[in-house]
Formats: structure tokens, sequence, C-alpha cells
């Protein structure tokens, strides 16, 4: 069996779990004495009692465990006692095989070897450790034992010595599993458990290798032998967050069933359209590790309950907060759930007392972050266009975002009609292309989903789950813009860029058309206004830097403003500081190319030449007066290209009345073009030219001038 869950919810805790209830007591669970060193590096005679009594002892501890819960329930009420009392049967009775992908990576193919090698020599040297003593092995498996033990050497010696025939290695790897398969049904005359954890882990690793191939075709033979032509295999469970078509990958593992995270009920009918499914449908995964509000407010009644200066006046305040942050996954459910190691890691810092009160991400905590972070960097346009509706959406009382999922997998509510939503196509597998490669945008959602980053909520909407996320999107957002999180580049470029503007350069902005570039090929119904969205939501994060990041430079955002005799598009404005003395403000244009025009050399630049003529023909600057300093920047727009042109004013004690004409500021002629009046305003900003409204043009160099040269 197969389960995929996002991250962070307790899949490698449900795995502790299992092993806890069905494997056998060995010598490993035994407590070992204060002088005895790490769990299976002491020698056995440092155990306190004589074997027998100690695994005795230890089995009643473990038993303990189980204590009042369900399993030990099942006996009594006969939930599960199909063949026999449940827990009677199986407690203790079963050898259980972990493995742990956890570090499995490489940069080569022999270093995939290696990690991949190295889990399983850790799985194998707990049986080895648990059966060091000679009179705990049966007479009957003694050679098998053996036979471990030196298959267990041999592969650790070439681990050792680094062998270069990587092909050896990794059949020696499954030579060792299979040593560790015959001295289990030997040793315990039973079939044996094998839980696997990350299951996905060495795929993601090989992804978009020049070796694909050979190392998929032996991880593919390593888990066909474990879980499909396995005799002595009683059942096994492999967890991870990324979805693979295994039967697609090789037929030696189309035997694995994938148990699904939302609900089996899922088809509407005619009587009962609108239905959601229950915690009883069948199938659904999702409801044995994420939480409900009704286990997170027992949560919260026991840690109120256990910790000095917690109170019962608390609790409200404390689901509160524990429901901003870690709430929000939809799997199908009336209600939505919480994720459990982030409110676990809540609680736990909760404890500790009341000033820890507020809500944090533990998001980072567990798991590779690298993936997501190549992904901001390549497909740096599509996250910039999917930041800013998603946080807008997650601040937004209705919670729409502009993204609408189509193609759900089982999903049973119908979206609203919404002609200008983004369609996105959601697959059931993380990675639709086998190669790895993330060629669009539904490919990205769909990942984005599988991992956590994103849910679907009512009416089909992509959307943030909780705060959490929502603080990991933003470092999405300036991982994308910037290249990089590090306050060390972050912060002193985002310095040099304010410098920049303040004296009308505007260099700084042009990395958008690069990132433009890379904008998806396949979003469904995108267009320029999509795209003007990505060069607003690139400048924004630009502007802001990181959360925290000097607060004398703040900008304050206002879109789509109403001033003077017009609308603009976005106002940016930055009070005076040290380095913008007298303040700044931005006033920006976005001119959409339409795309039934047939694009002409230079006709994105005459419409961000037209963009200019546009704020000063409207005297959108009138609201921005108590200012030094203004920047007028115009965007020409198309579906995949951008232009940008500016100009600079500076703030004088007088207005030019010579300059007025009929009372309104006019600086074109009636029938002037903004192509020529951009012309001539450049040849006259050598001498300045004012507005009437106390504005005047600064001189700009001619490298300044000519930035869109070539596009």
């Amino acid at each position: 069996m197969r389960i995929c869950l996002p991250r962070r919810f307790g899949k490698t805790f449900c795995l502790s779990v299992i092993a806890e209830f069905f494997n056998v007591v060995t010598v490993n669970d035994v407590p070992r004495s204060a002088d005895a060193g790490d769990l299976g590096e002491a020698p056995a005679e440092t155990l306190d009692e004589a074997p027998a009594e100690a695994l005795a002892k230890a089995r009643t501890g473990r038993r303990a465990m189980f204590s009042g819960s369900l399993l030990e329930q099942s006996d009594k009420n006969g939930l599960m006692n199909r063949d026999g009392p449940f827990f009677a049967r199986h407690f203790a009775k079963h050898p259980v095989i972990r493995i742990d992908f956890k570090e499995v990576s490489g940069s080569t193919v022999g270093e995939f070897y290696m990690y991949l090698a190295g889990a399983l020599l850790e799985s194998a040297y707990y049986w080895i450790a648990a059966y060091d003593r000679p009179e705990l092995v049966k007479p009957s498996a003694q050679s098998e034992y053996e036979a471990l033990g030196k298959r267990h050497q041999k592969l650790e010696s070439k681990l050792d010595d680094g062998d270069d025939t990587w092909e050896q290695l990794g059949i020696a790897a499954l030579s060792l599993f299979k040593a560790l398969d015959k001295f289990l049904a030997a040793q315990h005359q039973s079939r044996y458990i094998v839980l696997l954890d990350e299951y996905d882990t060495p795929l993601t690793a090989i992804l978009r290798t020049a070796w694909y191939d050979r190392a998929r075709r032996v991880y593919t033979s390593l888990l066909s032998k474990i879980f499909k032509t396995n005799p002595n295999l009683l059942f096994g469970l492999m967890v991870g967050v990324n979805e693979f078509r295994l039967a697609e990958l090789d037929s030696g593992v189309n035997n694995i069933a994938r148990i699904e995270m939302t609900t089996g009920r899922f088809n509407p009918t005619p009587e009962d359209p609108w239905h959601r499914p229950t915690d009883q449908d069948e199938d659904g995964v999702a409801s044995l590790f994420a939480f409900s509000r009704e286990e997170v407010a027992q949560l919260v009644d026991r840690a109120c309950g256990s910790s000095t200066g917690l109170g019962a006046h608390s609790q409200g305040v404390i689901l509160d907060t524990i429901t901003t942050w870690y709430d929000g996954y939809d799997f199908g459910f009336e209600d939505k759930r919480y994720n459990p190691l982030s409110v676990m890691s809540f609680l736990r810092r909760l404890t500790r007392g009341p000033r820890n009160l507020v809500g944090q991400s533990f998001w980072e905590e567990t798991g590779n972050q690298r993936r997501i972070e190549d992904l901001a960097r390549s497909r740096s346009a599509d996250i910039l266009l999917l930041a800013p509706k998603l946080v807008a959406g997650s601040d937004s009382t209705a919670g729409h975002t502009g993204l609408r999922a189509v193609g759900v997998h089982r999903r049973r509510w119908v979206a609203p009609q919404d002609d200008d939503a983004i369609d996105i196509v959601i697959g059931d597998s993380t990675y639709a292309d086998p190669s790895g490669n993330i060629m669009d945008m539904n490919g990205l959602v769909t990942m984005m989903l599988h991992l956590g980053y994103v849910t679907i909520g009512a009416g089909n909407t992509v959307r943030i789950p909780n705060r959490e996320l929502h603080a990991m999107w933003d470092e999405l957002r300036v991982l994308a813009a910037y290249g990089t999180m590090d306050s060390h580049e972050v912060t002193p470029t985002r310095h040099r860029l304010l410098k920049g503007l303040y004296e009308g350069d505007v260099s700084g902005l042009l990395r958008i058309r690069s990132i433009t570039n890379r904008l998806s090929n396949a979003i469904n119904n995108y267009n320029e206004e999509h795209h003007a969205g990505v060069v607003g939501a690139f400048l924004m994060t630009l502007l802001s830097g990181l959360a925290g990041d000097d607060h004398s430079d703040r900008p304050t955002f206002i879109p789509e403003r109403e001033g003077g005799a017009g609308r603009l598009d976005l106002a940016v404005t930055f009070e005076s500081s040290a380095r913008l003395p007298g303040g700044l403000v931005l006033l920006i244009e976005y001119k959409r190319m339409d795309p039934r025009a047939r694009r002409r050399p230079g006709s994105l630049l005459a419409e961000a030449r037209k963009g200019l003529a546009q704020i000063v023909d409207n005297n959108n600057a009138a609201p921005f007066s108590d200012y030094a300093r203004r920047l007028d920047i115009s965007f020409g727009i198309d579906q995949r290209l951008v232009v940008v042109r500016q100009r600079l004013w500076v703030r004088v004690e007088t207005p030019m009345d010579a300059d007025l004409r009929s009372g309104v500021p006019q600086l074109r002629e009636p029938d002037e073009t903004a192509v020529d009046w951009d012309r001539r305003m450049v040849e006259a900003d050598d001498d300045g030219w004012r507005d009437g409204h106390g504005w005047r043009t600064v001189h700009l160099d001619a490298d300044l001038r000519d930035l869109d040269r070539g596009v």
C-alpha cells in the first residue's frame, strides 16, 4: 500500500506507531546500562538483566503504550475481530523492517547508489544488533544470521572503499535485503512487515539526470523484491509526499495500491448534487492524519490543564490562533483539517509559557525545501503570477483567488462561473512528465497541491491553506524576484534599487524581461492582464524586500488610484529618509498591447511612451505634492515581452503659469502623438520642463534614456 500526504502530516509518526504495535520485542527495546553507550552499539552483556527477563519487561512497557487505545478495545467490542481478537493475534508478533530513504540523494549515479545502500545497511543493522548474543538466535537460523552479517560487512566495505563498480553496489544492496529476508523468515517462522518512509525521495533525486533510467531500474527492482515477488511479506506500507505513477515506471511495482487521502464518496447524484463526503465515507485516510477541530480542542484543553500559567480563559484564544495558522486543508470533508505536526509544535512551545502564544511557521523544520526553491527560481514568472493572487485570496473574506481547479481528481462540488479566473488542470501525479520537468502552470500547481503549499476549497478555488503557508508564499515571491532569500543579498540589492529610482535609474527593474520570457506557454486563458499582474508583483516584491527589512524605507502601495483627471494603475510612496531625502513617489502605468493588433517594430515602446504621456495629461501627480521627487514609469506589455520607459521630476517652489493652456496642464500639442511628445521631452530634459503644477523634469543621461533600445 502507498499513502501520499502533504509535508508535516505525521506520516513518519504513523509508521513508528505501526512498528511499536506489530514488531517483535528484541534487545533493542531493552534499556541499557548508564555506561553502555548508544542503542545497538553496546555489547549484549551490558544488559541489566538476563535476556528473557529483560525482554519480558520491555514487552510489558510497550504494551502499556496501547493501554486504553482503540486497538486494545477492539478485542472487547469485536470491531476488528473477523479472524479472531486482533490485538492478541498481532501485538508484538511480527518482525518489522523499517527503511528510511530520507537521506537518499546524489549528484552522480555512484553517490545515489551509496545513499540507497546506506539506508538498507541501517535497516539490516537493526536486526544484526537485535541478535548479537548467540543464545538469542535459533539454531535453525544460525547460518542465515551469519550470511546476513557477511552481506552487511561486504556492502559496508564497498562503501568505505569507494568501489567504482556502481551497478555492482546496487546489486549488493539488493543481496543484503535478500539475506535479511531469509534470516527473519528462519528466525521467526512468520511473515514480516515492511514500512518504507519517503519512498519518493530516491525518485525525485534522480529526476532530470542523465542516468535516470539506470537508477530507476535499480530502485524499482528493489521495490519489486520487497513488495511484489516476496512470499515472506505480510504487508507493506510506503509513505511519501510526491505522487508517482509507479505502474508506469516499472511493471514490477504495479501491484502497490494507492490509498486516497480524500474520501470515498465522490460522484454527485441528481437527488443530492451538493453532497460533500463525511468522515464515514470509505477509502479516505486524511482523517487518520490531519486533525479535526474537535481533536485540536481536546489537545488545547490538555495543554492548558498541564501547563502553569495557561488557564481555561486562554483556551479560546489559543484555539483561534491555531486555526488561523495551521487549519485550512480541504480534503473533501465538511470541516477543514489542521496540520498535525505544526499544531503539536505550537503546543509544545506554548507549554513553556504564555509568552509563546503568538503563532509562527514550523514549515521548514522538516523536509527539504531545495526542490521548491529551485522551482521558484526557474519558474519565477509563474510564482509571481500565483503568489499575489493566493495571498490576496487568503486575506479576503470570500477567499477567491482567481485560480480555478478543473479536472480535479474525485472532487464533488462545482466551481462557480468566473470568466476572469485562470483555469488550472490538476493531475493525479506530482510529475505529469516522467522526466520530472515542470512544463507549465498546471504542473506547478499540481505539485504545490501535493506538497501542501496550496489546497482546493469550495468552488474549486486554489488557495493557501493558512497563515503558516502564507508566510512561505511571501518568501517564495521574494525568491522569484531576487533569486535569493538571503538578507545579506536582498537588502543591499533593494537599497541600490531605491537609490537608483531616486536618481531616475530603472535599470534595476529590467530583470523583469528575463523573468517574463520564461512564462508558461500552457496557462489556460492567459492574457496581457495576467502578464501585467506578473510585472506588478515583481515590482512590488522588489520594492518591499524582506519582511522587517529597514522600516525607514517601507513603501506604501496605492493600486488603481484616482487622481487628477484619470485613473493611475499604481502609485508607490516612500516617506523622507536618509536614503530618500524629501521622499519619493512612483507613478506607474501598464500599457497592454492588443493581442489582435499586428505587432510592428517599436510598437511596445510606443505603448510605453503613451503611458508617460497619460500620467502627465491626467495630472495623476496632483495628490502627491508633498514628495520631493517623482518618477513616472510606464511598462509596455504584450503576452511575452515588456519594455520600460521613465521620466524623473523634482518638486519646485513656484508653478509656472506659462506652461498652462486654458487652466489645464497640457504639455502635448493637440495633434502631437505620444511618441513625438516623448522625443521632445527627452530633448528638453537638459533644461528641465515644467508642468505648471510644481514639477520640473530632470536631466537624464543618454544611457538611461535608451534603456529600451534593442527590445
